[in-house]
């Protein structure tokens, strides 16, 4: 089975979080889809847990390197025109919901991919327009 994650479940993975053995649990044998867009994101996502005191510098640094060790373990979805385009088309029909870009842009590049067979995140509004999405 093929799954994508977005950044909110990556960042599940390399920080203690409520849902991250359950995370652990269901992603494990699985091969694992990112958005190459989902790597800055994990980034900025765990830099902010310095700035609002949730973590400390140096366990940000370890976070980020073991992210970074492991990147070849993921299947990355590189951001194409066609991906740009469907972030855009997203964008033009759910900004009013409150999409923002790099969710369209992940979504987009979730349901790029036909290899893909589930579809984690733990954004409301994101499952929500995967799903209105993919049943298309």
């Amino acid at each position: 089975m093929n799954i994508y994650l977005d950044t909110s479940s990556i960042v599940k993975l390399y920080s203690n979080e409520k849902e991250s053995k359950d995370l652990q649990l269901l992603i494990e044998g699985k091969v694992i889809y990112i958005g190459e867009i989902g790597i800055l994101e994990f980034h900025s996502a765990i830099w902010k847990k310095v700035r609002t005191k949730s973590i400390e510098k140096l366990d940000a640094i370890d976070i980020v390197d073991s992210f970074t060790n492991d990147l070849s373990a993921f299947k990355i979805i590189n951001i194409d025109k066609s991906i740009f385009g469907r972030a855009i088309f997203l964008i033009d029909k759910y900004a009013v919901e409150g999409l923002r870009t790099l969710d369209s842009l992940q979504i987009s590049s979730a349901l790029s991919n036909t290899d893909i067979n589930e579809i984690i995140s733990f954004d409301h509004l994101f499952n929500k327009i995967v799903y209105l999405e993919s049943k298309k």
